[in-house]
């Protein structure tokens, strides 16, 4: 999404690598003395030593940053998505004060100040500011020692979550630099209807929790991003898709032919692609069954090697896979269309070692289906893995990891039939 954009031609960074809608009512400007620049590794943690306390090793993806002319200060700019604008934006501020203590007990009632004033025009015109400080564990580009996080929430605008790392010197002029930071962003008043949508959707999720799935994902190292373009989809309840309600299978039960509960969704604005994320369980680190028991569900057929049906990736660049560590693809049809118009299917199986697999649909009506690549291209963006495994996803790999070669074992509780022959 992308924003109305004012100062020098180092805005183009802002340009390429946030991808506003101006519609998002937000400006951003390089500030006087610091020169922008896009990192080779966007993703920032504050404390990467702590992965036995799961998501509170914390970080964020910081796609432009920008340096001071002394070297003192660093500003890091967040990517965006109206995922991150609802209430629970603090407890990103609340789960890094907790990784850099190594404590997920910590009271950070005291160390968050929360700013909500009557004017916050001082405030990028925010409606709520979470500013807290913390030292790296590890300097940050091997020099910046302290930090100042800046999370603000704008009514129907996406959330942001800022940051400076500071020097010794740069944190004498602690005062000077945030107030730079500040001035360097500000949100306008109007309501994007992208946002309002947004909105609602937080309410009408609320009580059925889907409104937290992002945190759920960043408990367990995993980010997600609500694409350009998308809106997010009221999900009252889990819903399953049935590939093939007709199909029998000829090892273990009929559950076999229905994928995986999906937790969340988006919908294109032009309503012709859905995308469906799963629900996550920090222990299950594997759902290659469920990739087998899909594709062979929609092919009728309990004994087919599944492996000429999709397409593997690992071992290249995953960096443009969800930084996942394999990645499967497969088609499959909607027998009973999703919302009524999706029948067309690509499945995307995602697997990181120490972190929980995900499945994820992306379903298209005819219009929808030409651009096929594309919308495949935007789902595996809106979602990146960490690289830190988390303490429930290293037990997983002990306990419950499944290969992902193809044809599975077939283990006792899904043996043949009655009536069948191996």
């Amino acid at each position: 999404m992308s924003s109305t954009f004012v100062c020098s031609a180092a805005d183009e960074l802002f340009k390429m690598c946030h991808d506003f809608n101006a519609e998002d009512d937000i400006e951003f400007s390089i500030p006087e003395g610091f020169d922008a620049f896009q990192p080779e590794d966007a993703a920032v943690y504050v404390n990467r030593d702590t992965a036995d306390y799961g998501f509170y090793y914390a970080g964020w993806i910081y796609p432009v940053m920008a340096e001071s002319d002394a070297k003192d200060c660093v500003m890091l700019y967040p990517g965006s998505g109206y995922s991150m604008g609802g209430p629970n934006l603090k407890r990103y501020a609340e789960n890094e004060l907790r990784a850099v203590a190594g404590d997920r007990d910590l009271d950070t009632s005291t160390l968050i100040k929360t700013v909500a004033l009557e004017d916050m025009s001082g405030y990028c015109n925010a409606d709520t500011a979470y500013i807290y400080e913390f030292d790296f564990v590890k300097p940050f580009m091997d020099r910046y020692t302290h930090c100042i996080g800046v999370c603000l929430r704008k009514y129907a605008h996406p959330g942001l979550m800022m940051k400076m790392a500071l020097t010794d010197e740069g944190l004498s002029r602690r005062d000077d630099h945030l107030n730079t930071l500040l001035n360097s962003v500000r949100y306008g008043d109007k309501i994007p209807t992208e946002g309002l949508e947004a909105e609602k959707h937080y309410g009408a999720n609320q009580e059925a929790g889907v409104n937290n799935y992002p945190m759920i994902l960043f408990d367990n190292d995993i980010m997600l991003n609500v694409p350009s373009k998308f809106g997010v989809i009221a999900m009252p309840e889990l819903i399953k898709l049935t590939i093939n309600p007709d199909y029998e299978p000829k090892y273990g039960y009929t559950y076999r032919n229905i994928g995986w509960p999906y937790k969340f969704g988006v919908e294109s604005d032009k309503k012709d692609c859905a995308i469906l994320y799963s629900s996550v369980t920090s222990l299950v680190v594997s759902l290659s069954n469920i990739v087998e028991d899909e594709i062979q569900a929609y092919r009728s057929d309990s004994d087919i090697d599944v492996t000429e049906y999709m397409t593997t990736i690992t071992d290249v660049d995953m960096s443009k896979y969800a930084n996942a560590d394999t990645v499967l693809i497969y088609d499959l049809e909607l027998d009973k269309p999703y919302l009524e118009k999706y029948s067309y299917c690509m499945g995307i199986y995602l697997r990181k070692y120490g972190h929980p697999a995900m499945l994820v649909k992306v379903l298209m009506e005819n219009e929808g289906l030409k651009h096929k690549d594309s919308y495949l291209r935007t789902a595996l963006n809106s979602i990146r893995y960490g690289d830190t495994p988390t303490k429930d996803g290293l037990e997983g790999e002990e306990k419950y990891a499944i290969p992902t070669k193809f044809p599975l074992p077939r283990t006792i509780w899904v043996k043949p039939k009655e009536g069948y022959i191996n």
